[in-house]
């Protein structure tokens, strides 16, 4: 999924990397309501850290969610992937 990448004003797009558990495809959630955004796996379902505030626009709270996700610490040649 590719999301807007407002919060660094290059009006470029931010692509989520896949999940680092299955490799399945990740997408950004949010609720206006609440101010908070996060990503999702939709094959094992592991979730980001929701990232709330209600001063912040939606949009730039979906950037950090996905900046967030796309995170990783170096693999090592010895990790596997891990199977549910």
């Amino acid at each position: 999924m590719t999301i807007p990448s407002k919060a660094k004003g290059d009006g470029m797009s931010a692509k989520l990397l896949p999940c680092p558990f299955c490799g399945g495809e990740a997408t950004v959630g949010s609720n206006r309501n609440e101010g908070t955004a996060w990503v999702s796996c939709g094959s094992c379902q592991a979730q980001s850290g929701g990232f709330q505030d209600f001063g912040m626009a939606i949009h730039l709270l979906e950037a950090s969610a996905a900046d967030e996700w796309n995170r990783r610490h170096p693999h090592s040649s010895n990790s596997q992937k891990v199977t549910a």
